[in-house]
């Protein structure tokens, strides 16, 4: 009965020894990423331990893990930002960049160009959230090459309209004219909401606060 104790704490205290050996060496090394100061030109800044800072967004405020820190390809940024400027043509949700234009072309390079290039299009971020971003970025980018041109012409013209929205919202629409070069040039300025009711005094307050 002694030996067959003796023997039972010995195999116990194996097993209870080669779980722990087993995942110790099976433990794979954490990667500490560093914010990179690039990043503040794609919308990132950081938050949390500097030791393994998370990359936040600037615009949304929303935190991505550590691990989302990766060096960013600056082909894969081109191709996001086309991508994201297709979707806004078409008027399509932004969720359709991840949920299908990238698994479409992932296929689609996979059955003609293999699985080595399949991670290079991977590296392509089409998230919902970056697509707003891009969106958001291309179109801060247009507005300030416009009111550049805006102050070079030193005189423009200003047509603006007021309509009502599905919501039953007031919308106020600018469109402004100019000459640039010899040519006389029209471009849609803003899209405004109209909190109050749309008399002309609100309506110049709303272009007022615009420009």
């Amino acid at each position: 009965m002694d030996k067959f104790l003796r023997r039972k704490d010995s195999s116990s205290r194996t097993d209870d020894e080669e779980p722990s050996t087993s995942v110790t060496k099976n433990l794979k090394k954490v990667v500490k990423r560093k914010y990179d100061e690039d990043y503040i030109k794609y919308g990132f800044s950081w938050c949390g331990d500097e030791t393994a800072p998370k990359p936040q967004c600037i615009i949304c405020g929303d935190q991505l893990s550590n691990e989302s820190m990766v060096p960013i390809s600056e082909k894969a940024l081109e191709a996001s930002y086309h991508v994201a400027k297709l979707i806004a043509h078409q008027k399509k949700p932004h969720t359709v960049g991840e949920t299908l234009i990238k698994p479409t072309c992932m296929k689609i390079v996979r059955l003609m160009l293999g699985s080595n290039e399949v991670k290079e299009v991977n590296k392509v971020s089409l998230s919902a959230d970056t697509v707003k971003r891009r969106i958001h970025d291309m179109s801060s980018d247009i507005l300030g090459t416009l009111i550049k041109k805006l102050l070079s012409a030193e005189k423009f013209a200003l047509q603006i309209d007021e309509t009502t929205d599905i919501k039953n919202k007031g919308q106020l629409i600018a469109i402004v004219r100019f000459v640039d070069e010899d040519f006389i040039k029209e471009h849609y300025l803003f899209c405004k909401e109209v909190p109050e009711r749309t008399t002309g005094e609100e309506i110049f307050r709303v272009t007022d606060d615009f420009f």
